[in-house]
């Protein structure tokens, strides 16, 4: 066993309370150019946290799969927390979550390659104090992984993203009322999914570095259920919880009210092979409320001209439907012709970012209120383009831009919503030649992961 008593010491000195709140998280991935892979990592803790932030920056540590030896050290930014508060209208109960999500890069073209595939870690004590089926919770560290394909690699591969979803997924459902929730993932590259249930990994590793964030090879431990509980059987429940292995629906109904961690896999074929699994761990909050809704909508991650969708669902058959829409902080009002289970923009524009989203159910008892959610932006966005500017020329041009300050692994041009048109292959050029006559962003990555950005103008 990794969790000694000398890690457990390590990590109570090292961490403030609030890190004791820790609910979960997971990795995803995209592949950027050739040699260029980006990771994010999305932390959950609950908002009762008042201790030490998100730390910034994370450090990652990739690793063969096949000698579980540490290739690379990875640092991921904070590029955003984000708190998202849950509520049960009718019955008044109120559950916060925050999210933080960290992203950063990786060049490839120094790592060995590994025919067996590489993955991800990251560790951090402590899990929430208040899980109930958890032995010994606040000394149980925490551990994030992700397994990724032995090809992502490879400099001729490009389409190779991990599977995904738009979901914050939310923590709060009602004892004696049927829970259903659907995880929506989906995978960009056409790639086959399969969803399973999983015992959560736990950590162990110490860093000197700073021993309250740290990263280890497998074999990992797993958390230890109360006697009672297991993957399957994670929370107190009619029967035992289902997931869907092909739509990855989430369904049953709870007895209890607590908190209760468990942990789902989402594994990935191409070619009817394993590739690569998607691993979270999360938290799920039972409590007495008179809320009968059983599928909340969730916020949505999405790019300029996406398709979203927000939907709701009630146990009761004849209810009334009533979306709504806040914009700027302002009071809610209703939505012209909104009156379905869901809510479809078949066009994301950039003004709908600025909203926020609710549907009124009127159950015939109570008007009941679902969760405010709001469309994200996943574009890189305007307003990150007023950070560490470099000079591009000629400005205006008619085609080759030359960026200054050196050789960078990532260039590409944006439209001025935030949307990606090109990439370059070069270090420090890129050709804006098919582009129409405009304003348009540039956003370079060096070496170290620094970010850079410039305004370019095309003109003939």
């Amino acid at each position: 066993m990794k969790k000694a008593l000398v890690v457990i010491l390590i990590f109570s000195l090292s961490i403030s309370a609030g890190a004791e709140h820790l609910m979960g998280g997971k990795f995803s991935y995209k592949k950027i150019n050739a040699n260029t892979i980006e990771f994010t990592l999305e932390l959950e803790r609950d908002c009762a946290s008042t201790g030490a932030a998100f730390e910034n920056p994370l450090r990652v540590g990739l690793y063969a799969s096949s000698t579980n030896l540490l290739l690379s050290n990875i640092l991921l930014s904070s590029v955003q927390n984000t708190k998202y508060n849950y509520s049960s209208n009718c019955g008044q109960i109120i559950s916060c979550k925050e999210i933080g999500r960290f992203v950063g890069t990786l060049n490839t073209s120094n790592i060995s390659r590994n025919n067996i595939g590489y993955y991800l870690n990251w560790e951090r004590c402590c899990m929430n104090s208040n899980n109930i089926n958890l032995f010994d919770p606040t000394n149980t560290p925490y551990s994030a992984i992700i397994d990724l394909p032995s090809r992502l690699f490879d400099s001729t591969q490009i389409n190779f993203n991990s599977p995904r979803t738009n979901n914050v997924f939310n923590p709060i459902i009602c004892v004696n009322k049927l829970f259903k929730y659907k995880l929506n993932y989906t995978d960009s590259d056409g790639d086959s999914i399969a969803f399973r249930f999983i015992q959560p990994i736990i950590g162990g590793y110490t860093s000197y570095i700073d021993p309250g964030q740290n990263t280890g090879p497998k074999p990992y431990d797993l958390v230890t259920y109360i006697l009672g509980y297991d993957k399957y059987n994670f929370i107190d429940a009619t029967d035992t919880p289902r997931l869907n292995p092909l739509t990855g629906e989430i369904s049953f109904t709870p007895t209890a009210i607590g908190s209760y961690v468990f942990g789902y896999a989402v594994d990935e074929f191409r070619n009817g092979q394993l590739i690569g699994t998607v691993y979270h761990q999360s938290l799920l909050k039972t409590n007495i409320c008179d809320s009968i809704i059983i599928e909340q909508p969730q916020d949505q991650y999405v790019n300029i001209n996406d398709k979203a969708l927000f939907r709701v669902r009630h146990n009761l058959s004849n209810v009334n439907y009533q979306w709504q829409v806040s914009s700027f902080n302002m009071a809610f009002s209703n939505m012209q012709g909104e009156t379905r289970d869901s809510l479809v923009f078949n066009q994301v524009i950039p003004s709908l970012f600025l909203n926020k989203y609710r549907c009124a159910i009127d159950n015939g008892k109570c008007i009941e209120y679902s969760y405010n959610v709001s469309l994200k932006n996943l574009s890189i966005g305007i307003n990150n383009f007023n950070k560490q500017k470099i000079n591009v020329y000629p400005n205006p041009s008619k085609g080759l831009v030359t960026l200054s300050a050196g050789n960078y692994n990532c260039i590409g041009v944006y439209s001025l919503d935030g949307k990606l048109i090109i990439r370059s292959n070069l270090k420090n050029a890129i050709d804006i030649s098919a582009l129409e006559n405009g304003i348009y962003l540039i956003r370079a990555e060096d070496e170290k992961g620094q970010t850079y950005y410039a305004k370019v103008i095309k003109s003939e």
